[in-house]
């Protein structure tokens, strides 16, 4: 499976599926505010990847109200699919480029991740 093999998807949906593989099962409300957009936003883009198959819905236990989305393996072979091809572009862009100016980019970037990834 491949996300950009089918027409329905689009790029602007990876990002749901790239939450609900790392962060797991998550409420509508809560991949809505990630957004910080309102759930009727985010709402038919997920309906979209369920009728796909890429993601699953369930009523949380305690109330029937809420939804929980998570990712299904099909999803995560999609998602998979679209890292794999993302390396190898990244591979064949660096694959003339002195190694040195590889591992000083790869520090910058590592230095920015970390930074991002702290709260401020």
């Amino acid at each position: 499976p491949d996300l950009h093999s089918s027409p329905t998807r689009r790029s602007s949906d990876l990002p749901f599926l790239e939450y609900l593989d790392s962060i797991g099962t998550m409420r509508v409300s809560e991949i809505a505010a990630c957004y910080g957009v309102d759930v009727s936003s985010v709402t038919p883009r997920l309906k979209a990847l369920e009728t796909a198959g890429l993601v699953a819905r369930e009523a949380l236990p305690t109330d029937a109200r809420v939804s929980l989305m998570s990712i299904t393996p099909l999803g995560t072979r999609a998602l998979e699919s679209v890292h794999a091809v993302r390396r190898e572009i990244i591979a064949e862009a660096l694959a003339n480029t002195d190694r040195a100016r590889v591992e000083a980019a790869t520090q910058v970037l590592d230095t920015i991740a970390a930074f991002l990834g702290t709260p401020q």
